[in-house]
């Protein structure tokens, strides 16, 4: 289901909504489940790789995260949707590390996440400096990166990636090596450093552009890993994954050239008149009209009660078709998961608000008798 698993300039005009409200709850219903579709994408290919069972010390994190109900307004303005993995909460588990106070941290920093921005989708390492550690752990961190510093360099090499920082400071060049730029971000604490593969601008819509992000998380594993061990107390540099990772890109490169459009390739013959009926009968939905739709509908399918807690794709559907009349109307929209509207025929006009509704009344009734 990965190969239908698409991002549009619709989920980038979303973050231009100025309803809050509307903007936080579509990016978790809508947008979220397909970010997290394509993350879990991605943790299977790393599983397969490096023949490792990540949630054995990773858990999965994604936002936003919100009460579905809620009494007052959400005031959150969210510009970013990520989903991906992070160390597991534990007072056990990172023996490496201490404390100021001499106890075993329970949080430890690294984020290995897709973020989905206005601006596209990029595979990032995030790592934000614990302010808790006493000194001793935190050169054990910094010696770690100074020691992989070579590697680190060649996994985004590898993947034509980069390392910045929110706010860069003037005093550091832009080729600041890795190792020195972690130090840095170490000193100060409060700064997040992030480790990124290439950003891939909307629309991402096709099964090459989903495989090269794939890839890209995939490569920064190593590091993500290495860190992970490192506070357990397991200490293995990135070199002991290398061999997999060059494997891995060549395994993949022909994937590559065969999903790569290619000039040589014969051009398939185009039917017009198809083409002309298919427009006819099939119109994009405008955005600030789709996430009404979804808003109304509760930001759930209309025929199985689905939404994006139980992994559902929420989609518009046009009650009565536009080949039988079907106007471009809230009135004439309603939400369907990908699996419901796939199995909707053309033919199908049933208004499934309506018919879901009197369902629910005689559910409801035979319940009480």
């Amino acid at each position: 289901m990965i190969e239908k698993t698409t991002f549009t300039n619709d989920d980038a005009n979303l973050f231009e909504l100025e309803d809050k409200e509307l903007k936080a709850k579509a990016l978790r219903h809508s947008v979220l489940p397909r970010l997290r579709e394509l993350a879990n994408e991605a943790i299977d290919e790393v599983s397969r790789i490096f023949k490792c069972n990540l949630f054995e010390d990773s858990t999965e994190c994604f936002s936003p995260q919100f009460r579905p109900k809620r009494d007052v307004e959400l005031k959150i303005d969210y510009n970013a949707v990520t989903a991906g993995i992070s160390p597991k909460r534990s007072n056990n588990k990172w023996l490496a590390l201490r404390k100021k106070d001499g106890q075993n941290p329970m949080i430890i920093e690294p984020r290995l996440w897709f973020v989905l921005t206005a601006d596209g989708i990029v595979p990032s390492l995030d790592i934000l400096p614990s302010q808790h550690l006493d000194d001793t752990s935190r050169k054990k961190v910094v010696d770690w990166f100074c020691t992989n510093n070579e590697k680190i360099e060649h996994l985004l090499y590898l993947i034509r990636g980069r390392v910045w920082l929110n706010d860069w400071p003037d005093h550091l060049s832009p080729f600041t090596p890795p190792a020195e730029l972690f130090a840095w971000v170490y000193g100060r604490r409060r700064r997040y450093m992030h480790l990124s593969g290439m950003w891939h601008q909307f629309p991402i819509d096709t099964p090459l552009s989903i495989r090269l992000l794939i890839r890209d998380f995939t490569v920064l594993y190593p590091i993500y890993a290495g860190m992970v061990n490192l506070a357990k107390g397991t200490p293995t540099g990135i070199g002991a994954h290398m061999q997999k990772v060059r494997c891995y890109l060549q395994e993949s490169f022909k994937d590559y050239l065969r999903l790569q459009p290619s000039s040589d390739r014969e051009l398939p013959v185009i039917d017009h008149e198809r083409v002309a009926r298919l427009a006819a009968t099939k119109v994009r939905v405008m955005p600030a009209i789709r996430w009404q739709v979804f808003q109304r509908d509760g930001w759930k399918c209309c025929s199985c009660g689905r939404g994006s807690s139980e992994g559902a794709i929420l989609e518009v559907d046009h009650v009565i078709p536009r080949s039988h009349g079907g106007k471009d109307s809230l009135e004439n929209y309603q939400t369907l998961c990908r699996e419901c509207n796939i199995g909707k025929s053309n033919r199908d006009m049933t208004d499934l608000r309506t018919h879901t509704a009197k369902k629910k009344v005689h559910e409801a009734r035979l319940a009480k008798s």
